[in-house]
């Protein structure tokens, strides 16, 4: 089997990492974020990672204003595997060939490159799955002997009830069609609607065959890192105002998603993940065991990117390494 595999080889003494991309991504959302698209390849990932704008002050009024919205300001993004490659650990991931496939594609894929990464280790194999890339690591684990640790950031173990969203959203995008059709947006509307109706994402469902599957392996370390805030993205209106000599250029918040759309809907009609949760996964489905968990407030792109996220998973990783 050939894949596209990325790897920085570290000291052999040291664990080797895996890490698996979740659904709709590739393997530069760890090797380079700020370049990777999410959505099947419909939208930035920093689009979800924004920083609110800053408060401008000028002493005369501007003769150039910046556009009247914005979603906020940029900032340079890395991951995990950049911090765990920097202490000497042997870093490892790959591009799932069938993006959009059913997760059991992935596993094929995963048994090559945890043999490719044994090369590289006298130690073991720890494997950080985001999203689907946890499920995906999970259901390995079954099957496989050597894996001393599973990190899975924000996966939905008991599924995701955003999933029974997507069945009834999926046919919007073939809607919206032929309003779009002479735009380069339709392009983004066949991705989404791909995307939307994809076996992987059915297989998300909390009472898919798939997720009633899974089971907890005893000899296997689990770590289960949750978001908490469901926001994610915001979207502020410019506005030029005059206090004493100053001119201020202030952001005012005027539409968070999915913030407002909760206050619009009846309440069983509100998905978990928008309450409590990261915005496409709950906590309650992020956590296998508890008392190995942790609970951030960010969001579901957020918490790749997070510095105290992967402060806290580069913890995890050390105190393993030094237990033996």
């Amino acid at each position: 089997m050939r894949l596209p595999i990325y790897f920085y080889k570290g000291d052999p003494h040291k664990f080797a990492v895996v890490f698996i991309h979740g659904l709709g991504m590739d393997s530069s959302i760890w090797i380079s974020p700020s370049e990777t698209r999410i959505l099947g390849g419909a939208f930035p990932l920093s689009t979800l990672t924004r920083n609110e704008p800053q408060t401008i002050k000028f002493y005369q009024k501007p003769t150039v204003l910046p556009e009247k919205f914005t979603i906020g300001d940029t900032f340079p993004l890395t991951t995990s595997f950049n911090d765990l490659k920097e202490k000497g650990y042997s870093v490892i991931t790959w591009s799932q060939k069938k993006l959009l496939g059913s997760v059991y594609n992935a596993i094929e894929e995963l048994k090559y490159v945890v043999n490719f990464s044994n090369l590289f280790t006298r130690k073991g194999i720890v494997l950080i799955g985001h999203s689907r890339g946890g499920l995906i690591a999970r259901k390995f684990i079954e099957k496989s002997n050597g894996i001393k640790a599973l990190i899975t950031i924000a996966t939905p173990h008991k599924g995701s009830t955003m999933a029974k969203w997507v069945e009834y959203i999926s046919n919007l995008p073939d809607l919206l069609k032929p309003i779009f059709k002479i735009l380069p947006k339709e392009k983004i509307l066949t991705k989404i609607s791909d995307f939307l109706k994809s076996e992987a994402v059915k297989e998300l469902l909390p009472n898919s065959s798939f997720i009633c599957s899974l089971k907890k392996i005893e000899n296997v370390r689990y770590f289960c890192l949750a978001g908490e805030n469901p926001n994610l993205l915001n979207i502020y209106q410019w506005k030029l105002k005059k206090e004493n000599d100053l001119f201020i250029l202030t952001p005012e918040k005027v539409f968070s998603f999915p913030k407002s759309f909760i206050s619009l809907l009846p309440e069983k009609l509100i998905p978990k993940e928008w309450i409590n949760g990261d915005g496409l996964v709950s906590v309650e489905s992020s956590l296998i065991d508890e008392k190995f968990c942790r609970i951030f407030y960010v969001n579901h792109a957020e918490i790749i990117i997070n510095s105290e996220v992967r402060s806290y998973i580069l913890n995890i990783v050390e105190s393993l390494q030094n237990e033996n």
